[in-house]
Order: C-alpha cells, then sequence, then structure tokens
C-alpha cells in the first residue's frame, strides 16, 4: 500500500464540468486511489443536498460542504455552521434593498431568488441535457426551491449566503460593509456571466473543515492534498500540503499551488494523481 495521503478535491472545475461531468479518467482515478488506501473527500462550495450521486457513488469518505460549513463523513454529519438568525435577517434586508439577486443555504434546501432560480434551471438544461420539466424535478429532488418557500426554521439554519450580480460596485459594497463579521470570497461565475460574494461564518472555510478532519482522524497535515480551481479553494490549497490548481484554474489559485495540472476537460485529476504517485 502507498502512504496513505488525505487527499481534498472541489468538484465544480476540478472533479466536475458542465460540458462533461465526470471524465472517466477522474472516476478511476479515484477508484484506484481508494484501494491504495487512501482517504478521498470532496471538498465544495455547493450545499450538501446538491452533491447527489453523481458523486456519492465514487468512494469518498466524506463531503465538506458549502465551503467548510458543513462537514459529513460517513454518511454522518459532523458539524454544522450557521449564520446566527438575526445577523442573517439584517443582511438579507440589506441585500433586499438593494437589488441584488442571491441565495441562501441551509443544510436541507438552496432557496433562490426569481433570478437565480431561472438561472440555475437554464445552467441545469445544458448540464443535464433533459427537458424543463425533469430539470424542475431535479431541482425539487436535491432540494433548489424559491425563497417565498423558506421558513422561520429554515432561517436559523442557514449555513451561507451567496450573492448574485453585474454590478461588481455593489457587490464591494456589500463586502465592505460585512468583511469584518463573516468569511467572504469574491469570484465569478463564468457559466452564469455574473460576479458573486460567498458569504460563511467568520473564520469557516474549507481549510478550516480540512483541519477538522484531521485532528478527529489523527492524521497529519504532511500528508494532506488538495485539488481546486477557484477563489474558494485558496484556502485549502494554501493549507494542505500540497495543493493543486487545475489548468482552467484562476490565475490567483495557480500562483501559490505547488503543482499545475492539466484542466479538467484533459484528464486533469487524472494526470495530477499519476505524477503525485497515488495511484
Amino acid at each position: 500500500m502507498k502512504d496513505q495521503k488525505y487527499i481534498f478535491i472541489d468538484i465544480d472545475g476540478t472533479l466536475f464540468h458542465q460540458s462533461v461531468g465526470i471524465p472517466q479518467t477522474a472516476k478511476s482515478a479515484i477508484e484506484i486511489a481508494h484501494k491504495h488506501g487512501h482517504q478521498l473527500f470532496i471538498c465544495t462550495g455547493r450545499p450538501l443536498q446538491e452533491v447527489d450521486e453523481t458523486f456519492r457513488q465514487l468512494p469518498f469518505k466524506g463531503i465538506i460542504a458549502s465551503s467548510g460549513s458543513i462537514i459529513e463523513v460517513d454518511n454522518e454529519i459532523l458539524q454544522v455552521h450557521t449564520i446566527d438568525e438575526a445577523d442573517a435577517k439584517q443582511m438579507i434586508a440589506s441585500i433586499e434593498a438593494m437589488q441584488i439577486s442571491y441565495k441562501v443555504d441551509t443544510p436541507n434546501f438552496c432557496f433562490m431568488d426569481p433570478f437565480v432560480f431561472d438561472n440555475f434551471k437554464t445552467m441545469l438544461l445544458h448540464e443535464l441535457s433533459c427537458d424543463e420539466d425533469e430539470v424542475l424535478a431535479y431541482m425539487e429532488r436535491t432540494g433548489m426551491v424559491l425563497l417565498d418557500q423558506m421558513t422561520s426554521d429554515d432561517m436559523k439554519e442557514i449555513t451561507n449566503i451567496t450573492v448574485f450580480s453585474d454590478d461588481v460596485k455593489s457587490l464591494e459594497v456589500i463586502q465592505a460593509n460585512y468583511t469584518e463579521q463573516y468569511h467572504i470570497v469574491k469570484q465569478v461565475m463564468p457559466n452564469l456571466s455574473l460576479h458573486t460574494l460567498e458569504i460563511n461564518q467568520k473564520d469557516i472555510s474549507k481549510a478550516h473543515a480540512i483541519a477538522y478532519i484531521l485532528e478527529t482522524y489523527k492524521a497529519n497535515q504532511k500528508d494532506t492534498i488538495a485539488f481546486g480551481d477557484s477563489m474558494n479553494d485558496v484556502e485549502m490549497i494554501s493549507y494542505c500540503a500540497i495543493g493543486v490548481a487545475m489548468g482552467n484554474a484562476h490565475e490567483h489559485v495557480k500562483s501559490i499551488s505547488n503543482y499545475i495540472t492539466n484542466d479538467v476537460c484533459e484528464n486533469g485529476l487524472a494526470n495530477a494523481f499519476i505524477n503525485l504517485n497515488l495511484i
């Protein structure tokens, strides 16, 4: 058996691409790495319910979801970090007053305003290659629903809030107002042609969740490898002993990585597994 590594893999842009899904080479690499005794974890900005069977059928030990707010190992949720209810209400009121679109994630649902809902529906129509009724059924099945379905109980379970806009200055105002209280990541969603702010509880990130897993399993940081492409991967790329950027990664992610592999659609994950002697 190879020396056991703890491997943390982002989904979108790293393991998965909208045009091809999960490359077969990536699936095979993950299967072989698991057989070699490595512990593999998904580490994604997606809410937990959007990590569906497409990903769960692969031999992942656990899932870090909502950019570190939720940790699941062996199908058991170990940690959930939520935003204070009063703070969440105040932030949402401020976002709505600025007429900016947003979504809020909880452990069970992703509540979207109509603009975000329609954009995700359009994206999924392309990604799933099926008709609108099937996409709407998929969205309901994975907890993607309209904001008007959110209850007072849901408001107590918000793990993160994401705002979407093509007006960068408006997002900068929100970021300036809340950056001292929350962990905020600014990104671009190219498939939606929108700028976003991903807002989590202060000090909660993918790296924080990885540290918790290492402590739980008495594992060593020197045995960690992270794979990512986006700005919400920066902390984990920096934290892990080896940080791998995909060829399609944001330039800043590449600049802080130890190793740059090929694009996700060009066998990037599998090639990195081979070159790092994981398989």
